[in-house]
C-alpha cells in the first residue's frame, strides 16, 4: 500500500491515522474556538486582512502540529500500555 497516495501529507502510519481522525472528527469549530479567532483578529487591528490571514495560517498550522503530536504520543502510550498489560 502506498501511503503517499492515501494521504500525501503523512510520512508515517501514525500521521495517516491522525490525518484520518482529524478529517472525520475535527470538522466543526465550537463557539469557544470561533470566539478565540475573533479575539485574535481583533488583537491584530493594526494589520491588513492579508497580514492577519498569514498570521492565522501560521497559528493554525502550529496548533495542528501540537494536536498531531499529542495524538501520536497518546497512540504510542496506549500501545505500550497494551503491550505491558498483555505480558
Amino acid at each position: 500500500m502506498d501511503m503517499k497516495k492515501l494521504c500525501p501529507d503523512a510520512d508515517t502510519v501514525l500521521e495517516l491515522l491522525y490525518n484520518t481522525y482529524y478529517e472525520h472528527v475535527c470538522t466543526d469549530d465550537t463557539d469557544e474556538i470561533k470566539q478565540a479567532f475573533d479575539d485574535l483578529y481583533n488583537a491584530m487591528s493594526d494589520k491588513t486582512l492579508k497580514e492577519k490571514d498569514a498570521i492565522i495560517d501560521l497559528t493554525c498550522n502550529l496548533c495542528r502540529l501540537h494536536q498531531q503530536s499529542g495524538f501520536i504520543a497518546a497512540l504510542k502510550l496506549a500501545h505500550r500500555l497494551s503491550h505491558e498489560l498483555n505480558t
